[in-house]
């Protein structure tokens, strides 16, 4: 088992790096985080129907909490599958302060 663990590792390494590369580049970041959820939800089944059988049958709230923050990150590629057109241009995107910056409030401003 612990090499099909080490080459869901490199899975995961690799795949990250391409949506980093994507967002970078913000080439078809849409369809890189959509392939990451497909992706993160099939391993997500895989991991409950072979590696978690025996620990589902005695439930413990670790366990619970561990599938449930995977539920959540599947759900947070989702959400960014869907805002990928609204990625900041240049080096905004990396600002993680972005969204607390003042905006133009002035009468001739688009809103």
């Amino acid at each position: 088992m612990v090499p099909a663990l080490y080459f869901r590792a490199w899975i995961v390494i690799v795949s990250i790096t391409v949506i980093l590369w994507t967002y970078k580049n913000t080439k078809f970041p849409a369809i890189a985080f959509g392939f990451l959820f497909v992706a993160s939800i099939f391993n997500l089944f895989f991991d409950i129907s072979i590696f978690y059988t025996e620990k589902l049958a005695h439930q413990d709230t670790r366990t619970t909490l561990f599938i449930a923050i995977r539920i959540f990150f599947s759900y947070m590629l989702f959400v960014s599958m869907r805002n990928a057109q609204r990625i900041p241009k240049g080096n905004d995107k990396w600002n993680i302060l972005l969204p607390f910056k003042k905006h133009d409030q002035s009468p001739n401003s688009a809103y």
